[in-house]
């Protein structure tokens, strides 16, 4: 993937800023955890084994867990005590695609989500909501590696499923909408972006409807989609209602606050305070570190982005030293054994 930068004039000469890693183009950032935080909340008439295990998944995310999620989801699948069902299979497969998409795990991300819409579209009409939330997240995944028109027809079509079965100012419908705004920012639709987050947050709020994450994430979107715009005190006034929300939600340091203190430091550089951009990114650095794999991408993506911002402060010796270490984590990734595929995780033992 090529690293997008923002470039800054230095009496009358160009200086490499931070590095613009936007949602859903280079960075793996906007696997912002509200993937499955939020989303995941059981739909009326669901089995209350379904129920039980998202909500063990959601606590172990909570805790910035994603290994505990996993076993709780790998767990769930191969329990074959009773006959198959293609609707609880199905969300199983969501729940394990959504916990490898934030731990980083793409490939196996892929793999679960078109399992698990495969299986939700044979489960019939009483699964269309939860068809709904796969196809989301697999927009989101599809994303990554650039603008996909797969993608944005997934969006749309997960979006129609939700006007039609819950309204258009649902809470739910609005959570898709905010995945439609990412679908616009990776395609570098920044207007449409923008307008479509700040509708959502309007709506979100003259409703009543509690904070969450995933209107923490709304907040980011319209930051990443204000910073292209170059309306950088703008943006980092969204990025720090994103960072304020998450830490209500889930403290100080949790793993989910990444994406917004990320924002706020692209915000910072773009408007030439690189020593805070600094500061702020070894603090998000430091919550890496404690909550993520060292080859994590989203770990990788913070130190590009250090080593970026100490360049524009001129501190290129400790530039150097983080770039050497990147070089030691991209040979890491490259020996790393790729997933097991979800087969394999379902069969008995």
């Amino acid at each position: 993937m090529v690293a997008q930068i923002l470039t800054f004039q230095n009496r009358g000469r160009k200086t490499h800023g931070i590095q613009s890693i936007l949602p859903g183009r280079i960075p793996l950032w906007i696997r912002i955890v509200a993937v499955c935080l939020c989303a995941a909340v059981a739909h009326e008439g669901q089995e209350s084994v379904r129920q039980s295990v998202k909500s063990k998944v959601e606590e172990h995310l909570r805790r910035g867990d994603y290994h505990a999620a996993r076993r709780v989801v790998t767990e769930a699948l191969r329990d074959r005590s009773g006959p198959i069902d293609l609707h609880h299979t199905g969300v199983l497969l969501t729940l394990l695609g959504d916990v490898d998409h934030l731990r980083g795990d793409f490939e196996a991300a892929g793999r679960s989500y078109r399992a698990a819409i495969s299986s939700l579209e044979r489960a019939g009409n009483a699964a269309r909501l939860d068809l709904a939330w796969s196809q989301v997240n697999y927009a989101a995944l599809l994303d990554i590696g650039g603008p996909s028109r797969d993608a944005a027809r997934r969006r749309l079509f997960a979006l129609e499923i939700y006007e039609r079965e819950l309204g258009p100012g649902d809470h739910e419908t609005l959570i898709a909408k905010g995945e439609l705004a990412n679908g616009h920012l990776s395609r570098q639709e920044y207007g449409l972006a923008e307008n479509l987050c700040r509708e959502i947050i309007d709506t979100w709020e003259h409703s009543g409807f509690p904070p969450s994450a995933h209107l923490a994430k709304t907040w980011a979107t319209l930051g990443f989609a204000l910073v292209k715009s170059r309306k950088f005190r703008e943006s980092a006034a969204a990025f720090q209602q994103s960072l304020a929300l998450v830490q209500k939600l889930y403290g100080p340091n949790h793993p989910i606050t990444l994406d917004a203190r990320i924002g706020l430091a692209l915000a910072s550089a773009a408007q030439r305070q690189f020593a805070l951009a600094s500061e702020i990114l070894a603090q998000a650095d430091t919550i890496a570190a404690e909550s993520l794999a060292p080859n994590d991408p989203t770990r990788i993506g913070i130190l590009m982005e250090r080593a970026s911002v100490l360049r524009a402060q001129g501190l290129i010796a400790e530039a150097k030293m983080i770039e050497r270490q990147l070089r030691t984590e991209a040979h890491t990734r490259q020996r790393t054994r790729p997933s097991v595929n979800w087969s394999e995780l379902i069969r008995q033992e």
